[in-house]
C-alpha cells in the first residue's frame, strides 16, 4: 500500500494468498466500488458519475463530484424505495434526473413532486409515479434543505 510503485515488467507471477489477505483487500476495494449488497450503486472517485437508480429498492451513492441520480419511472415496481445518501447540491452541484420513457420529466411536473417532499428531520422523501401503477419513494438523506427545481436535471 502506499508508495510509488516499482517498474512494471511483462514476466509471469504467481502468488499465493494462504492468508487471504489479498482476497480481502481486493474484495474489499470490489465492495467500495460496486456496493456490498445488492441494490447498493456507488459513483467511482470524485468524478462526475451518472448513477442509475434501476428497478427494485436502491442505496445510492455519489462518492463527491458533480453527480445526476436518475430514477426512469418505467424501470420502478409498485412501490420501489430508493436513497440518496450523499446528494450534495452547493459543493457538488449534484442532480435528480426523473425520467418516462427516457424522456426528462417537464419543469411543471417536477415542482408538482417537490411540492409533496415530506421532511423528516434532514432528510426529504419525494414521490415520482406515472399514474398507472408505477412509483418509487426518493430519500434524500442529511439534505437538511427542502428539494428545489434547482437539484433537478431538467
Amino acid at each position: 500500500q502506499g508508495g510509488n510503485g516499482g517498474a512494471g515488467s511483462t514476466n509471469k507471477g504467481i502468488y499465493e494468498d494462504s492468508s487471504g489477505n489479498l482476497y480481502s483487500y481486493v474484495s474489499g476495494q470490489l465492495t467500495s466500488i460496486f456496493g456490498s449488497t445488492p441494490g447498493t450503486l456507488n459513483g467511482v472517485g470524485t468524478g462526475a458519475d451518472i448513477i442509475d437508480g434501476g428497478a427494485g429498492n436502491d442505496h445510492l451513492f455519489g462518492l463527491g463530484g458533480n453527480d445526476i441520480f436518475v430514477f426512469e419511472i418505467t424501470d420502478a415496481g409498485a412501490s420501489d424505495v430508493d436513497v440518496i445518501w450523499d446528494f450534495n447540491r452547493l459543493g457538488e452541484g449534484d442532480k435528480i434526473r426523473l425520467t418516462n420513457n427516457n424522456n426528462i420529466i417537464s419543469n411543471t411536473d417536477i415542482n408538482s413532486i417537490i411540492a409533496s417532499q415530506v421532511a423528516n428531520g434532514n432528510n426529504r422523501t419525494i414521490i415520482f409515479n406515472d399514474g398507472g401503477g408505477k412509483q418509487v419513494s426518493i430519500e434524500v438523506k442529511n439534505i437538511g434543505l427542502n428539494l428545489v427545481v434547482a437539484d433537478f436535471d431538467s
